[in-house]
């Protein structure tokens, strides 16, 4: 069994085979469906061939549901999701970055905000879990 995805805003399930399917907006206001891996620490992903991202360009990402904003630590351009992990039924949460070519993704669980793991090159840059507060 895999893991499942879910929206922090609404608990809808993200996941469709092997993508999870956000909603992404650039800055100029261009939107598109991207499909990433459901692997966490793996930055392959599927989008549009009309849809091209700058390295180092900020996006907002969407719940493809809801429509909500999954930004959730502005600060820092992270957004959140839910990680339902398989074996243990344990919901964690999934933080990673919304800057286009960023590696950085954090596994923190969802009752104390406690980081599990980090992932991706980038990360060592990114949060001080010991002050960290989830904005949503």
């Amino acid at each position: 069994m895999e893991n499942e995805y879910l929206c922090p805003k609404c608990k809808s399930r993200l996941r469709i085979d092997n993508y999870v399917v956000l909603s992404v907006k650039k800055q100029s206001g261009e939107r598109g469906i991207i499909f990433l891996s459901p692997k966490l620490g793996n930055y392959t992903y599927v989008k549009n061939s009309s849809l091209i991202f700058e390295k180092g360009e900020k996006v907002d990402v969407f719940c493809p549901v809801c429509n909500k904003n999954l930004l959730c630590v502005p600060e820092k351009n992270l957004a959140k999701v839910f990680i339902k992990d398989s074996e243990s039924g344990e919901l964690l949460t999934v933080l990673f970055s919304v800057v286009f070519g960023e590696k950085a993704t954090y596994k923190v669980e969802a009752t104390d905000e406690k980081a599990v793991e980090a992932f991706g090159e980038d990360s060592i840059k990114h949060i001080n879990f010991e002050n960290l507060t989830l904005m949503c």
